[in-house]
């Protein structure tokens, strides 16, 4: 209720207004009711006080009672000077208008009078979903209140969030252990709900599971094995019919996401596409339909290129053993892949796991650049000589005569360890198996049966070998050796045909007699101090003109390939210098 004090002139004898000053004020007043402001907007007034702000949950903050601390702007509310500071700090300003609400607009627009006691500001465009934080952003827009559910609210509806203000989602998401406790400071802080994926249909994160149980896509649950290994997707590319195919694999591939193998490229947009396809969006290639790269597996599959799928279709047959692999029109439609049966000369065994190679990198760079600016070097752009001679630059491995004619027979350079390693039989007997020939035999006949037949073959040649050499100890070799051979070659004739078999025991024979003298004379260097580092189990090599004639006079120039195996490593000297 407010009430007025209605003063009458009549100390000096109602001359001024004889009729009294209470009249007006009962045909205008009596009766009356208004109804308080539903929306409390920063600038508005309360009474005396202005909004200078508004908290969350709804509680208002007031300015001082301040009466006339400043003269009146003449222009009023239709000041245009209003935002600039240093007008504001001389003249005072009508407060918002009280009439405006969520749903409507102040309706005395048209009255001059009160355009020019209130000001009234306009809707900002994005409602609730604003993010600008600026000040005179949030004086000169309106925005709608928070939603009164605050950190409950589920409700990420389009309508809805721009009807309201939220709180910002909760980094933990749904499953947040504070929502969970009921924690009503950090229910006030924060809402916890799905909230819509910036990415989309192109998100990579597919197989995070904590980002998809925190954000909403629009496509379906992604197939555990996509992009690479789920067959049924591979059959449904592969078919230029999707009528051909299977019912199984039609609802396989209706009911789970797959990466599209366009990419940023595809010019599909049915929406059971869009539902069943994610789209990864790789970086395109700077040289485009140009690029003088599309021979190199790993360009490939690092970049888009015009009319080449991101992820092309596997051939059938292995990387290692396809003529067409450098055709560039073959690789323009297949890429290649490792055979997981292979038995591989240099297997990886995770040496590097504990070392942090961008670390590294990031050290060197700053070491680099800290050494230029010390000793006020100019900077230039690198010249692309300096940047093709880095990139052609391979590993280079000398060795002796003898170590050679070992490495042709076994098919693969050795570090000092592993030359060692073949003084023992069953470490042959492993070499053998690493051989090229031996290894495409098994994988032609890949059963465990032909497997064990043959290292049992294997194992009988290189004992025969090692017993007629003397060189563990043992008597003379058994009457009943030539027995053994022929039972383990029946067992294996067939599936394996007599020149197989033969090759196997070649081989063997080869390796076994070639581990014997290789040992007898000991090879390499043989610093004490790569036995304590464990560098006696690599194999060295330099990247550039190898000037090191103690190890050998021949000369060998490894791909490049071998860089990027996952034990390899590089340093700026020999391992013996970092003691």
């Amino acid at each position: 209720t407010i009430y007025f004090a209605i003063i009458d002139d009549q100390n000096i004898g109602n001359k001024t207004n004889p009729q009294g000053n209470f009249l007006p004020f009962h045909e205008l007043l009596d009766g009356v009711s208004m109804p308080s402001p539903t929306l409390f907007r920063i600038n508005a007034a309360v009474g005396p006080n202005r909004i200078t702000d508004k908290s969350v949950d709804g509680q208002l903050i007031l300015s001082d009672v301040v009466i006339l601390h400043l003269p009146p702007c003449d222009n009023g509310a239709k000041c245009r000077d209003y935002q600039k500071p240093e007008h504001r700090n001389q003249f005072s300003h009508p407060p918002l208008c009280p009439l405006a609400n969520l749903t409507s607009a102040c309706d005395r627009l048209d009255d001059p009078s009160h355009t020019f006691l209130f000001m009234h500001n306009t809707k900002c465009k994005d409602g609730g979903k604003c993010d600008n934080s600026d000040t005179m952003h949030i004086l000169n827009f309106d925005h709608p209140p928070f939603c009164k559910y605050e950190g409950d609210c589920t409700n990420i509806s389009e309508s809805h969030l721009v009807a309201f203000r939220h709180l910002p989602n909760c980094p933990d998401g749904p499953g947040c252990r504070k929502k969970r406790r009921r924690d009503a400071e950090h229910l006030k802080m924060f809402r916890h709900c799905k909230s819509v994926c910036p990415h989309d249909n192109c998100c990579a994160y597919f197989h995070d599971k904590t980002h998809l149980d925190n954000t909403i896509h629009s496509f379906s649950s992604p197939c555990p094995l996509t992009p690479y290994i789920c067959p049924k997707y591979i059959e449904f590319v592969r078919s230029s019919d999707a009528k051909g195919v299977s019912t199984e694999v039609e609802d396989h591939c209706l009911e789970y996401a797959h990466v599209c193998s366009y990419g940023r490229r595809c010019r599909i947009t049915d929406e059971s596409h869009l539902e069943t396809s994610i789209h990864i969006i790789r970086q395109l290639c700077p040289k485009g339909s140009n690029c003088t790269k599309l021979t190199q597996e790993y360009h490939l599959e690092s970049y888009t290129h015009p009319d080449i799928r991101d992820i092309r279709l596997l051939c059938n047959i292995p990387g290692y053993k396809c003529s067409e692999r450098f055709n560039e029109n073959h690789l323009k439609n297949y890429r290649h892949n490792k055979n997981h049966d292979h038995f591989y000369v240099a297997p990886s065994s995770n040496l590097n796991v504990s070392i942090n190679f961008a670390r590294n990198q990031s050290q060197l760079i700053t070491s680099v650049n800290n050494y230029i600016d010390r000793m006020n070097w100019r900077k230039v752009a690198i010249s692309p000589e300096i940047v093709n001679w880095v990139r052609a630059l391979q590993p280079v491995h000398r060795c002796r005569g003898e170590i050679f004619e070992s490495i042709l027979v076994l098919g693969h350079v050795m570090s000092r360890r592993f030359m060692n390693l073949l003084r023992k039989q069953e470490n042959v007997v492993r070499a053998v198996q690493q051989h090229s020939q031996v290894r495409s035999i098994l994988l032609r006949h890949s059963t465990p049966t032909v497997k064990s037949g043959v290292c049992k073959l294997i194992e009988i040649v290189v004992e025969a070998e090692f017993v007629k050499e003397n060189s563990d100890g043992t008597g003379s070799l058994d009457s009943d050796y030539q027995q053994k051979i022929s039972k383990i070659e029946k067992r294996l004739k067939p599936p394996l045909n007599i020149r197989e078999v033969q090759i196997i025991q070649e081989w063997s024979l080869k390796i076994a007699q070639a581990s014997i003298i290789l040992n007898r004379v000991p090879t390499g260097i043989g610093y004490d101090l790569d036995e304590k580092l464990g560098t006696d189990q690599h194999v060295f090599s330099i990247l550039g003109p190898h000037l090191g004639h103690y190890y050998g006079e021949i000369v060998i120039t490894f791909k490049q390939d071998i860089m990027f195996h996952p034990d390899a490593n590089f340093s700026i000297h020999a391992g013996t210098v970092f003691c």
